[in-house]
């Protein structure tokens, strides 16, 4: 029913709390972020504006906001994007009388897509793109419990692939499957066997898929993007792999999978961290952002509490400086540090192994390895390349961590000392006569764990010399 201020109720099972809603729609607009968001929440029961991330000037850079309690998120990012039609969002109502009130608000300096009427699939249905340009599919509840469902339209390249982008998504998240799908037939006017309307979840989240043959004046665009909020280093990094395989990796957490719609890869403690009322912490770690592809959450929490490994963490550490000779070209030292393969026949103390070891090579890329006891005990370190010179000097950062890569403090390994959350290892080549030399410098050492340190590393570098060749 509706109410005395004029908003719509939708239906009458709650949807997911904010904390559990795993995908939030992003909405990305050029100046109006808070004005559309204040103009949605104001127009359904259960909706308002929930946080504020402040901007330049005393204006809201991005808004979080419920509708029914489900969390929309929209952001002035500028005319870089223009919405698109390619993502509408279904809003089921439960009377005739919630439709057209919706219908009528939606329609101030819209433009209607498909007229409000009766269709074959609905008794009450039309398609609307409201001032701000974010698109509305209004039809009437045909359960209770239906909540707003956001729709992908597969047009022009992408005609014809809604079926397999459904079974890609299904086939990343957890809690996921197919509730439906109706074809097209031969009589309809678009292509036999394509996907006329299908709906599925992820995460337990309602979403729907259409193909059209039509020629349309649109297609995805990261106006509309996909936020998956991630609470672990490991979500993120599995997200990120899966949905931009054969698609595009950009920057800041922002990805474009294979059918053109984009995604962001987010822990949501960066909007807490970009929120503080501390203009020096959030400056940080958007400086920190700007720098990253892949999010990476130690670095920005790095970034907010101003702990880095060349700042007040290390006064009382020490710098571990060795010198080696190697009877070996600069190629093959070289590869020793940076390819996997060859990394793990000398990384460790004479009786250790190296069972493990991922190495993304470049500016932002991580270090992840094993270094394995006589005893079975393993020890897992994980550090980010700063700086790259192919052949002449690494630079990356040190810290333990579990087997996924997010980092824990020495105390949990029952390491003496005190050690910061991050080291730095700088390492220089030089080949002379067809020898190569080279100068390690690990700084950031307790002084408890010197001597080890320089023993480790030496006996290291003597398997070096004897089995990377």
């Amino acid at each position: 029913m509706e109410t005395e201020n004029q908003t719509v109720t939708l239906g009458e099972k709650k949807s997911p709390s904010v904390n559990q809603q795993k995908i939030i729609p992003f909405l990305w607009f050029d100046g109006k972020a808070e004005e559309a968001a204040n103009f949605y929440a104001s127009l359904f029961e259960n909706s308002k504006i929930v946080s504020i991330m402040p901007g330049p000037n005393g204006t809201a850079m991005g808004l979080t906001f419920l509708i029914n309690e489900q969390e929309f998120i929209a952001f002035n990012g500028g005319p870089m994007f223009s919405l698109s039609p390619a993502i509408s969002f279904f809003i089921p109502c439960q009377t005739k009388q919630g439709i057209d009130r919706l219908w009528e608000q939606l329609s101030v300096e819209g433009k209607v897509l498909m007229e409000l009427d009766t269709y074959p699939f609905s008794e009450k249905y039309g398609w609307i793109e409201d001032k701000f340009g974010v698109s509305w599919q209004i039809m009437l509840a045909t359960e209770p419990n239906q909540k707003i469902t956001p729709s992908l339209l597969f047009v022009g390249a992408q005609q014809g692939k809604a079926e397999e982008a459904i079974n890609f998504y299904t086939s990343i998240f957890q809690n996921s499957g197919i509730s439906q799908i109706e074809r097209y037939s031969a009589e309809d006017n678009d292509v036999e066997g394509t996907i006329m309307y299908a709906s599925f979840s992820l995460n337990g989240q309602e979403f729907a898929a259409m193909d059209s043959s039509m020629e349309h004046a649109f297609n995805f665009t990261p106006a509309i993007s996909l936020f998956v909020k991630c609470e672990t280093q490991q979500e993120i990094d599995v997200f990120w792999e899966m949905l931009s395989k054969g698609g595009a990796k950009s920057r800041c957490g922002w990805l474009q999978d294979k059918y053109g719609v984009s995604w962001q890869i987010v822990p949501p403690v960066l909007g807490e961290m970009l929120s503080d009322p501390d203009p020096e912490k959030s400056k940080r770690v958007m400086n920190a952002m700007l720098q990253m592809d892949k999010l990476d959450i130690m670095v920005l929490k790095q970034a907010y509490t101003n702990d880095s490994p060349n700042a007040e963490s290390l006064k009382d550490q020490k710098v571990l400086e060795i010198s080696r000779v190697f009877n070996l070209p600069v190629n093959l030292v070289w590869k020793a540090w940076t390819e996997p393969e060859s990394f793990k026949k000398w990384w460790g103390p004479n009786g250790f192994t190296c069972p493990y070891s991922a190495i993304d090579l470049r500016v932002g890329g991580k270090t992840l390895s094993c270094m394995r006891s006589p005893q079975g005990d393993e020890f897992w370190s994980t550090g980010i390349y700063k700086e790259i010179i192919p052949f002449e000097k690494l630079v990356c950062t040190d810290s333990f961590s579990d087997d996924k890569g997010n980092f824990i403090p020495a105390s949990d390994l029952n390491m003496p000392g005190n050690w910061p959350s991050e080291l730095l290892i700088t390492v220089t080549f030089e080949e002379v006569e067809g020898k190569t030399k080279m100068l390690l410098k690990h700084e950031g050492l307790p002084p408890e764990m010197y001597e080890d340190c320089q023993t480790g590393w030496q006996q290291s570098f003597d398997k070096l010399e004897e089995n990377v060749k």
